[in-house]
């Protein structure tokens, strides 16, 4: 005899809901503070390691030089990693929503 197993039904969600906000007189939507503080790290600190890696690498000695590459090859990785699992997990959320 053979059993079936059950049917897993997929949770339903909503779409969020979002408020808008005036900036400059334009209403726009405001992301939430988490994601909007990762996006500043990644941001400024890329503009630090660049201005940082730029100077070095045009004025500095050797070993100056390799570190600034090590450097700018760390927040390379960081920036690709950030940006794949951001993808990832927009695309299982969105993936998650349905109409009604």
């Amino acid at each position: 005899m053979c059993r079936r197993r059950p049917v897993r039904r997929r949770r339903r969600r909503r779409l969020p809901r979002v408020r808008g906000a005036g900036v400059l007189g334009a209403e726009t939507v405001v992301p939430s503070t988490l994601p909007m503080l990762v996006v500043l790290f990644v941001v400024f600190g890329g503009t630090l390691v660049g201005t940082g890696a730029t100077v070095v690498l045009t004025t500095g000695a050797v070993a100056p030089r390799v570190a600034a590459v090590v450097a700018f090859a760390v927040y390379l990785c960081f920036t690709v990693g950030v940006s794949g699992a951001s993808y990832r997990y927009a695309v299982r959320r969105y993936r998650t929503y349905t109409l009604e």
